[in-house]
């Protein structure tokens, strides 16, 4: 549970977890190739528009970060059409200046919604890795909302 996570095994989990898978579905990232163990499971969340990357590359084998977990998960709910609960006050993170810009809206509504919380002291700590037990405990959340 200690392990990172890529950003490659976080999408198949999303995209298992959340039927989006495509056997049909193709991608532009240059950092995916046809014969990489991620290709299905990366053409399915681009074509669905869970993932987009930078435009040029997705970065496969770099570890998930928080935020980016967060906003994986907010956009696989989307997608699915899934109601997204609002359990939570929204809360301030005394680190919120560290968030980046494209990612608060997803961190915010998984926060309201209990899916992601903080690190502790209202710290949401963006920029650090996420483990198994992490992914685990996001995707379990969000399955429990469908």
């Amino acid at each position: 549970p200690a392990r990172i996570v890529t950003r490659a095994q976080f999408v198949k989990m999303l995209v298992l977890a959340f039927g989006l898978d495509d056997s049909d579905a193709v991608t532009e990232f240059a950092d995916v190739n046809n014969n990489d163990w991620f290709y299905p499971y990366v053409a399915a969340a681009d074509q669905f528009g869970l993932t987009k990357g930078d435009g040029t590359n997705f970065y496969p084998n770099r570890t998930l970060t928080r935020e980016e977990m967060a906003v994986l998960a907010y956009r696989a709910l989307e997608i699915s059409g899934i109601e997204i609960p609002e359990v939570n006050e929204e809360t301030e993170f005394a680190d919120a200046e560290t968030i980046s810009e494209y990612a608060t809206e997803g961190i915010t509504a998984m926060q309201k919604a209990g899916i992601i919380n903080g690190m502790g002291d209202n710290i949401f700590a963006p920029k650090t890795m996420c483990n198994r037990a992490m992914a685990a405990k996001v995707i379990s959340s969000l399955l429990r909302l469908e």
